[in-house]
């Protein structure tokens, strides 16, 4: 076979792989979440077309395949690597110019925050520890693998709500969890956090912000103590005992078998969004909580 025509064999093959096979591979991907081991399975075989069509050995370095041409490598991004990049350019399309899809997608990620329990967006959250506590939605899983692959996504505090402490010297609950717990501890006390419908220490303290209340410690929830909540939590079923055990012991590391806070939590900001509402009425020029 002439030199000139194996040359034009080989690069019609790679035009095809980039143009067709991946093209077709990639489209219906983006609607998708899946990890870099769900692609496995479809990485292996391509892989090794692509040496064929390449000229080299099927054992080739993998390293060497995927480095960048700056490095030396020969820049073959994986399936999964084009899958991060394909929805990173999708999402920020839709949030920059479609308002339609963008109010989805932000409600979706507004979510993913609250099911996180923290005030810092989930996007700056290391996902090894907190994915484990959300719904595996299309946001959060773009999240998960643009994290494992170093990218950090940036949005401005007007676009992506967050919650902010009405209180001072107020924390979130899962802020504190967190430095005591971990895998499905963690998750079990967030599950519990959920069906109590709260986010900050002041949304189980007294009015004083002195002591969390029993009712709140016994896992009951809103209803029992008059308060309200100001935002629309996704749905929970009942929990088991041992959730709540857990919880209770939660609570007691934090602030002892008395529930007293450690640091009273201060007045109210002003202009704060309070996300539990607490009610009350007047009896002979009494306010009663």
């Amino acid at each position: 076979m002439p030199a000139q025509y194996a040359y034009w064999n080989l690069r019609a093959k790679w035009l095809s792989y980039k143009n067709v096979f991946l093209r077709k591979i990639m489209y219906p991907l983006i609607g998708h979440s899946f990890g870099s081991e769900d692609l496995q399975s479809l990485q292996k075989p391509v892989d090794v077309e692509i040496l064929h069509i390449l000229g080299l050995n099927e054992h080739f370095p993998r390293a060497v395949l995927r480095a960048p041409l700056i490095y030396g490598g020969l820049g073959c991004t994986t399936i999964h690597g084009q899958h991060i990049i394909d929805k990173l350019i999708l999402f920020v399309h839709h949030i920059r110019e479609n308002k339609r899809i963008a109010e989805v997608l932000l409600t979706s990620m507004s979510m993913t925050q609250l099911e996180c329990g923290v005030y810092k967006p989930f996007f700056d959250l290391d996902p090894a520890i907190w994915f484990p506590l959300v719904t595996p939605t299309w946001t959060a899983c773009l999240w998960r693998d643009s994290k494992t692959a170093n990218i950090d996504i940036k949005l401005h505090s007007d676009i992506f709500w967050t919650p902010a402490a009405p209180r001072k010297n107020d924390i979130c609950i899962m802020d504190v969890a967190s430095t005591m717990y971990s895998d499905h501890h963690l998750v079990q006390i967030n599950q519990c956090r959920v069906y109590l419908q709260v986010t900050f220490l002041s949304d189980i303290a007294s009015v004083d912000g002195t002591r969390i209340l029993l009712l709140y410690y016994n896992g009951k929830g809103h209803s029992d103590t008059g308060r309200i909540t100001g935002l629309h939590w996704p749905p929970i079923g009942d929990l088991p005992q041992q959730h709540w055990a857990l919880w209770q012991e939660f609570l007691e590391r934090w602030c002892g078998t008395s529930l007293r806070i450690p640091q009273r939590l201060g007045g109210w900001y002003e202009g704060a969004k309070i996300l539990t509402r607490i009610c009350f009425f007047m009896l002979d020029r009494r306010l009663i909580l």
